[in-house]
């Protein structure tokens, strides 16, 4: 069950929400509740969800809810969760798709490449810090293996 006051995490509702949130959505507008029963684990030791990681540091910048829902897009764009599926298996460094010319975006202060670089790195960071932000990989990063990953297994990468 959600919290009236959660309601809002599931903000927008447009076409980047999963087909759940908009069946969440609507249920709660004609007055009903819904009980789901999945759960989604973290992916690493000391993970955090992005949106728990983003609304963390709100309280020092002042995060409204427009910028709660642009994370959301952003996040359901790249189909990730989880604040390890940002990063490589060191747990400090981006993963390939989210490092494009982040560089050049984090100094054009794009909000899109500072949020990406607060939330993976850690509040007031624009590159890893020499600690992992999350641990070693759990059994539950093996649910979403994609296509074009590498996976090590001893001394042999497979692709």
């Amino acid at each position: 069950m959600m919290d009236v006051k959660h309601l809002r995490l599931l903000q927008p509702v447009d076409s980047t929400a999963p087909q759940a949130v908009h069946l969440i959505s609507e249920l709660r507008e004609l007055g009903y509740k819904l009980a789901v029963g999945w759960v989604s684990r973290p992916r690493a030791e000391s993970d955090l969800s992005i949106v728990d990681c983003f609304l963390a540091a709100a309280g020092d910048t002042g995060r409204d809810d427009a910028d709660v829902a642009a994370l959301q897009q952003w996040r359901r764009r790249h189909d990730v969760m989880w604040v390890s599926e940002l990063l490589r298996a060191d747990g400090r460094t981006l993963r390939h798709r989210f490092d494009h010319d982040l560089k050049r975006r984090v100094d054009n202060c794009e909000d899109e490449a500072l949020r990406l670089c607060s939330i993976a790195f850690g509040s007031g960071l624009t590159s890893p810090s020499v600690r992992p932000r999350v641990g070693r990989a759990l059994r539950a990063a093996w649910d979403d293996v994609r296509a074009g990953e590498y996976i090590w297994h001893g001394a042999c990468c497979a692709k």
